[in-house]
């Protein structure tokens, strides 16, 4: 199959074990989830109120990515370079295993100037340098998406048909629930 008629699925998870982190505030849940919407309807070219693109998931990630690859035989997973904390390095260390046993190709874009395992510091200077003089990628027309995003009917672990609130997430404590 091309890559211009490949099928995908685009996908959000809330991780329970990345929520328990102490970093963890409601805050940030929401805007995470203002970045989704409108993500989604960039995609969909539609309502920035109603999920249409995004499929959404409230499990740990390698539970979903069984799941998808049980269901869908996955070819390989394009994901953005985390630059979290200890906890989510270790998540995606977890990640990056899972790919290698299942034989997936795992690629990872760096969205940011921090250089994820570097074998020193020294050279930090010249590669943030690299990265910020780099040119913006052109934003896709939404139309290249139209019948090709799958995930809706999956019956994935956790999955739910909206966006998530810290409200709905008993990982993180009350008083950090609120904004």
């Amino acid at each position: 199959m091309s890559s211009s008629s490949s099928k995908f699925v685009v996908l959000y998870v809330y991780e329970p074990s990345q929520l328990l982190q102490p970093s963890v505030h409601g805050s940030h849940v929401l805007f995470h989830n203002e970045g989704l919407l409108d993500f989604d309807a960039e995609l969909g070219g539609g309502d920035r109120n109603i999920l249409q693109c995004l499929t959404v998931c409230y499990a740990e990630v390698v539970d979903v990515l069984n799941s998808i690859h049980e269901r869908l035989n996955l070819v390989r997973l394009l994901a953005h370079e985390e630059t979290g904390n200890f906890a989510s390095y270790q998540r995606d260390r977890l990640v990056r295993r899972w790919c290698k046993t299942m034989s997936i190709p795992f690629m990872e874009f760096q969205q940011s100037g921090v250089t994820r395992r570097l074998k020193d510091r020294d050279d930090f200077s010249k590669l943030l340098n690299a990265f910020m003089a780099k040119p913006q990628h052109p934003t896709p027309d939404p139309a290249i998406f139209k019948g090709r995003i799958l995930g809706r009917g999956l019956e994935l672990p956790g999955q739910t048909s909206e966006l998530l609130g810290p409200d709905a997430m008993s990982e993180i404590p009350e008083p950090h629930k609120v904004d």
